[in-house]
């Protein structure tokens, strides 16, 4: 798999080969054999993977596009073993059952750039999930040199403009919007990710003032790419998860409070709340039940209120390391 030509990348546990170059992440010099080998802009037909396959219809998307489209379709090819991903705007990715093989095909009017947005995205998160790894739809920073928290919520609660928060007072960031989880001697840790954040343009306002002006991923897309270099520290050490904030609404004022949450209560806001669960079967699932509930056993979980204005940054670094000190004396 890693012949000469061949662009090798590193993503939470996962060794990426590529036959051309992939907008995002950062090229490894890695010993390690990859894991999974993503195919650029062809497709499993084109290679001859796909002569013919019946179709089942595995899951659409809740959420629409502005024309009433659904954002994305997963159709399951059976006698091929291969997923199917359609998005809104032509991109498509097959993926393999068992995530070591991915095809990337987009249309003339998008480019490669936008083809990655979905693969940093959601199809590493289906990666992981097809590895047999739990996700919480979650940011990570590291808390002191040995240990980290993450902060978990839907789309739009504030996980990446947190993250860029607390990197701004020194914190390291593991990940941006899926916390990948893993487990070594019964401690559970989290896999770093890659060296950026995604923020929107309010967001990057409230951290950096409203001359804030951090580049696009691309063109047409408001989402902006935040470096952790030049001053913002990336951690590239899977470190022990020692809590987990559940992000509530944001108030108008006062300081950021911290509420214990145990048991059936922690457990069910995990279950709402990992990433990328459409993809698991039945099976998965259960799987999936099991380790949250050994997550919540391990790890101390907290309902975390913050105020709106973000540029108080100090004041939520104190609260998260205080409580964390709190939680592990």
């Amino acid at each position: 798999m890693a012949d000469e030509g061949l662009f090798k990348y590193s993503a939470f546990d996962l060794i990426l080969c590529s036959n051309l170059p992939i907008p995002g992440l950062v090229p490894v010099l890695s010993e390690s054999e990859p894991n999974v080998t993503v195919h650029v802009a062809t497709s499993p037909e084109a290679c001859g993977r796909i002569v013919s396959s019946s179709e089942e219809l595995w899951h659409v998307s809740a959420y629409q596009d502005a024309a009433g489209v659904p954002i994305r379709r997963i159709k399951w090819l059976a006698q091929a073993g291969f997923f199917r991903i359609e998005y809104c705007d032509g991109v498509i990715f097959w993926i393999d059952r068992q995530g070591r093989e991915v095809w990337a095909w987009w249309p003339e009017e998008s480019s490669i750039e936008d083809m990655a947005t979905y693969l940093l995205g959601p199809i590493l998160g289906v990666l992981l999930r097809l590895k047999g790894r739990t996700c919480l739809h979650a940011s990570a920073v590291a808390v002191d040199d040995a240990s980290a928290v993450a902060f978990v919520g839907p789309g739009g609660a504030g996980k990446s403009t947190i993250g860029a928060a607390l990197a701004e007072c020194g914190h390291s960031v593991l990940t941006d919007d899926v916390a990948a989880l893993s487990w070594n001697n019964g401690t559970c840790c989290v896999l770093p990710a890659y060296p950026h954040l995604s923020l929107w343009p309010d967001s990057a306002a409230l951290i950096y003032g409203p001359s804030a002006d951090l580049p696009r991923f691309i063109p047409g897309w408001e989402k902006r790419r935040l470096s952790l270099q030049n001053g913002l520290r990336f951690e590239t050490r899977i470190l022990p998860l020692r809590k987990i904030y559940l992000l509530a609404e944001r108030t108008s004022e006062g300081k950021p409070e911290v509420e214990d949450m145990s048991g059936r209560r922690a457990i069910m806001a995990l279950v709402g709340n990992t990433y990328g669960s459409y993809i698991l079967d039945v099976s998965m699932r259960a799987k999936e039940l099991k380790e949250l509930g050994e997550v919540v056993a391990k790890v101390a979980i907290a309902k975390l209120s913050m105020q709106q204005d973000l540029s108080l940054t100090d004041h939520l670094s104190e609260t998260i390391r205080e409580d964390v000190a709190r939680s592990t004396r």
